[in-house]
């Protein structure tokens, strides 16, 4: 039954790969690259990670393709989050990721630190990319600015639960 079972999930995965690569092709001069560096790094990674970065910098991607096709370290950056996106713990980091990439190829922030930033966030987790935002975001800012946040985030924020010490 395992087997069988192996087997199916084998054949989806070689369909959702497909379906990948045939999506990151449709990206003019530079999909072709993509769709080969998808079957040489993310061979057995979960997929449906790879496929909601590739949608979310699709439509800058094809904006900028012929900046893009001219710029070494732009298709280094795309392939950066790809790589990062796949090895990714949860479905979000993916989409955090792809706005790092977006911001590098549109020349918002340097392509050298969209870089590092990419390679800071594949390291922390979940929660202490929360933590980083909260202060990146809302240092010195207002209570009132800061609360639709907190509330959100209301038990890892919980600053009096972190620094109290129980230990007596």
């Amino acid at each position: 039954m395992t087997e069988i079972k192996d087997d199916l999930e084998n054949k989806l995965n070689d369909k959702v790969i497909s379906a990948v690569k045939s999506f990151a092709g449709m990206v003019p001069y530079v999909g072709t690259g993509l769709g080969e560096i998808l079957s040489y790094v993310i061979p057995n990674q979960r997929m449906d990670r790879v496929v909601k970065y590739l949608r979310a910098i699709n439509e800058k991607v094809e904006e900028l393709t012929d900046d893009i096709k001219n710029n070494k370290e732009k298709i280094t950056l795309i392939e950066t989050g790809l790589k990062s996106s796949a090895n990714s713990t949860f479905d979000e980091k993916c989409k955090w990721i792809a706005n790092i990439v977006i911001q590098g190829l549109t020349n918002n922030i340097e392509i050298s630190i969209a870089d590092n930033i990419i390679n800071i966030v594949s390291e922390l987790n979940y929660e202490q990319i929360i933590m980083l935002y909260y202060h990146v975001v809302y240092y010195g800012k207002h209570w009132e600015e800061k609360s639709k946040f907190t509330n959100k985030f209301k038990e890892l924020l919980d600053f009096g639960k972190l620094l109290s010490s129980d230990r007596e």
